[in-house]
């Protein structure tokens, strides 16, 4: 049985990933269900608490990966589909970017990656977490929905790609 290791990112690898998730996507029969912003908005919004997640098997061979990205404008925030409070705001982190080796595909890595980038946030300010899928993307939008995501809107973003928006409440801290 094959084994595999799932870490975070390091910052000085996110361009490597990068590369990788572009050519993940070029292979995809639709493209526009990834949207895949330049690599320098990418990093911009990896500031201030965003990160990635990384599965690669036995033989170091990439299998997936997430980046959950900060929003930096308010125009950008998701959260202002339900919030108004800047303490609420600030405590938004999207799940912007997933992508998984199509060799891969259908083994719930992209769940796998979410459930370790949400116990990796709760020793942080973030308290909500956001993303979006495609509606054409049934197996992406079923993932955050089995991860207790919800969806509050399916609307226009991203230039014109419609989305729906999801939504999932991180536990609050304890002790």
């Amino acid at each position: 049985m094959t084994e595999y290791t799932m870490s975070l990112i390091e910052k000085d690898d996110i361009p490597d990933w990068y590369s990788w998730m572009a050519e993940v996507r070029r292979k995809m029969p639709d493209p526009s269900l990834f949207v895949l912003d330049p690599l320098a908005y990418i990093m911009s919004h990896l500031e201030n608490g965003g990160f990635g997640i990384q599965v690669r098997d036995e033989q170091g061979e990439r299998v997936g990966c997430l980046l959950c990205c900060v929003p930096q404008k308010p125009e950008e925030n998701l959260g202002c589909q339900i919030f108004s409070e800047p303490e609420d705001l600030n405590g938004v982190i999207h799940v912007e970017y997933a992508a998984v080796e199509p060799r891969y595909r259908g083994r719930r890595w992209q769940e796998k990656m979410i459930a370790q980038a949400e116990d990796h946030l709760c020793d942080t300010r973030f308290r909500h977490i956001f993303a979006t899928a495609s509606p054409d993307n049934p197996s992406s939008a079923r993932s955050f929905l089995r991860q207790g995501y919800r969806i509050l809107a399916t609307k226009e973003l991203y230039g014109g790609y419609l989305r729906h928006i999801f939504y999932k409440p991180l536990p609050e801290r304890t002790g």
